[in-house]
C-alpha cells in the first residue's frame, strides 16, 4: 500500500512539474515571437521599448502574477 501511495505521489509531482515546464516553455515561445516582432520596428525608440516590454523572465512574471493574485504590491 505504501508503495502505491508513493507511486501516486511521484506521478502527481511529475505531472505538476511537467505542467510548469510546459507553461514556461509556452511563455518563452510567446516572448521570443514578440521579440522577433520588435526587431521589425523601424523606429529605434519603439524597438527598444518593445524589447523592454518583452524581456521579463517567466519566473519574474509568475512572481508578479502571484502578488497581483494576493492583492499585494512590490
Amino acid at each position: 500500500m505504501k508503495t502505491t501511495q508513493a507511486l501516486v505521489r511521484l506521478a502527481l509531482t511529475g505531472a505538476f512539474v511537467g505542467a510548469l515546464s510546459a507553461c514556461s516553455l509556452a511563455y518563452d515561445i510567446g516572448q521570443q515571437t514578440a521579440l522577433q516582432r520588435c526587431e521589425s520596428l523601424v523606429n529605434i525608440e519603439d524597438r527598444n521599448a518593445c524589447r523592454r516590454a518583452n524581456s521579463q523572465s517567466y519566473e519574474k512574471y509568475e512572481q508578479d502574477r502571484e502578488k497581483l493574485r494576493q492583492g499585494t504590491k512590490d
